[in-house]
């Protein structure tokens, strides 16, 4: 009875891990060689996701390191290293309706001269997580100027997340690197399959070998 016990734990465990999937990052660097900026379709996937703001006005852009730096003199650059999403007040992020865990990013408010942008610097961010229409968390982190700084948001299965910034007098500009989330856990067939077809290799021979216990006296 213990090594059955322990076999199906095993493969309960082995089950659990292979459905567990790894995070994914996404850095923006590979969106474009543009040397400043780049704008970000609303309608064109990027990294498997669409990333969709509720204004025209409010664009959303590839922001690099040249024009962070170099224009808006500032002494750090993205995490990432080339790139970082710029964004205006706020946007939306899905993944063609199915779910994710989204773990967090690197954020940091719109700055000019390592200080609050006087116009567009949001001080505030909050992340909203949703699953079908409905919200199932949310966090609210306050943004510094002049670096970077990471937040956890730890929104577990959800299909679409809203970033909503505010603070700003004009807009609420901020800086978003490092985009980073898991997969739906699903197991892939061919595991799920390796599991099942091991199992029922061996449960015949584990049925034998009780068979054979059951054949000698038990000891008084």
């Amino acid at each position: 009875m213990r090594k059955t016990s322990l076999f199906f734990g095993v493969v309960c465990f082995s089950l659990t891990v292979a459905m567990e999937a790894e995070a994914v990052t996404v850095d923006f660097d590979d969106l474009t060689t543009e040397p400043y900026y780049e704008y970000l379709s609303p309608s064109v996937a990027y990294a498997g996701f669409l990333w969709q703001t509720p204004s025209y006005y409010w664009h959303l852009y590839a922001a690099s390191d040249n024009y962070t730096e170099g224009w808006l003199h500032n002494t750090y650059g993205s995490p990432s290293g080339e790139y970082a999403l710029l964004a205006y007040n706020g946007f939306a992020v899905t993944h063609g309706g199915v779910e994710f865990d989204f773990n967090g990013a690197f954020v940091s408010a719109m700055s000019i001269n390592d200080d609050y942008h006087p116009t567009a610097g949001a001080r505030q961010l909050t992340v909203l997580g949703y699953r079908h229409g409905v919200l199932v968390g949310s966090v609210t982190v306050d943004l510094n100027a002049g670096r970077y700084d990471w937040f956890a948001a730890n929104l577990f299965g959800v299909d679409k997340v809203v970033f909503k910034a505010t603070g700003g007098s004009s807009y609420s500009g901020f800086l978003l690197d490092n985009f980073t989330y898991n997969a739906g856990t699903v197991p892939e067939p061919g595991t799920i399959a390796l599991f099942t077809s091991g199992g029922a290799f061996l449960l015949p021979w584990l049925r034998r070998r009780r068979g054979k216990r059951g054949l000698h006296p038990s000891r008084a």
